[in-house]
């Protein structure tokens, strides 16, 4: 199989319904995203296992996406800023859209170093 372009990985990213579909439905709550593993319960704490949480959300949005909708409700953003389920989702395509921009072939900086690094400094700041 050939290797996709940098422009080809910017537009092929997961439907962005696997993951607003719940956050649309319950808005702002602030609960964890019900698509995502078990692990994502650690998200407030250093033993955040990025490595588990991205394989478990392969099928829903991926990592990037999860951690930042599962950040993002946490400090209640979506009624905040995102006051409608049109603005949630476009959102969620924006997300999608960078995460999918990452090289998956760098062993270092890719979307999970970027999940990573969110959810890091989220821990850091409470």
């Amino acid at each position: 199989s050939r290797r996709r372009t940098s422009q080809e990985r910017l537009h092929h990213h997961p439907p962005a319904s696997k993951v607003s579909g719940g956050v649309v439905a319950r808005f702002g709550d602030g609960a964890p995203s019900k698509a995502l593993g078990t692990d994502i319960h650690n998200l407030d704490s250093i033993d955040f296992n990025v490595f588990e949480t991205s394989r478990t959300c392969e099928d829903s949005g991926g990592v990037l996406v999860q951690v930042a909708v599962n950040i993002f409700s946490k400090y209640s953003f979506f009624p905040k800023y995102f006051g409608t389920p049109e603005l949630v989702h476009r959102l969620i395509q924006f997300l999608s859209k960078v995460q999918a921009g990452y090289h998956r072939e760098n062993n270092y900086h890719n979307h999970i170093h970027a999940a990573d690094v969110l959810q890091t400094v989220h821990w850091m700041i409470n």
